[in-house]
């Protein structure tokens, strides 16, 4: 059975190997792909860092400037507002890669953006 994308994309990043390498232009393309179809723009749900720009390192700058700064007040602010219920379930669905240990925790306790 072939991974889904997002468990390609943790495997690439969780590979100490392969970690610095570019993400091969087939996952690169299947998680375009699957983040299409996982995300529903009618109820606006926005999808974490590491599937928005999966080539970008979270010590990045671009998270601190830009788009990805503007980007992470978004989706800081919408699961913020998200009900339990349904925090634990896009948590489940969008697990946090390594490199990315500890990002919900911070982004529901902080009060503002991140």
């Amino acid at each position: 059975m072939p991974k889904d994308p997002p468990q390609s994309l943790s495997d690439h990043i969780r590979n100490l190997a392969m970690r610095d390498n570019p993400l091969s232009e087939n996952v690169r393309n299947q998680i375009k792909d699957w983040v299409a179809d996982n995300t529903v723009e009618r109820s606006g749900e926005l999808v974490p860092p590491w599937v928005w720009k999966p080539d970008m390192p979270r010590e990045s700058i671009g998270w601190r400037m830009g788009g990805g700064e503007d980007y992470l007040s978004a989706l800081g602010g919408w699961i913020r507002d998200l009900q339990e219920t349904d925090f634990i379930e896009y948590r489940r669905r969008f697990p946090e890669p390594e490199a990315w240990s500890g990002f919900y925790d911070e982004v529901r306790s902080s009060t503002k953006g991140l």
